[in-house]
């Protein structure tokens, strides 16, 4: 994980696969991918503070990354799957 913002985790959980869901805030921009030779998965905050919410496989590969804000501050305080 990498970027020109600040990154923090609020949240983490893990399934029966041993996949890992992560969610936080973060601003700027930042790079959600583990991997440095994997693609490149860069997410930019739409105004202050932005969500994320992340998918890594159990072998820690980016499966998917996902964004959610406004022009304003937006929070996230868990994540929860089934």
């Amino acid at each position: 994980m990498d970027g020109t913002g600040s990154l923090n985790a609020i949240d983490a959980r893990s399934d029966s696969d041993g996949n890992l869901f992560l969610t936080g805030i973060f601003t700027t921009s930042v790079e959600l991918n583990i991997d440095p030779a994997g693609p490149s998965n860069e997410l930019t905050s739409e105004g202050s503070k932005d969500v994320y919410t992340v998918k890594y496989t159990s072998d820690k590969v980016l499966e998917w990354a996902h964004q959610i804000g406004s022009t304003g501050y937006d929070d996230i305080f868990g994540i929860g799957i089934d």
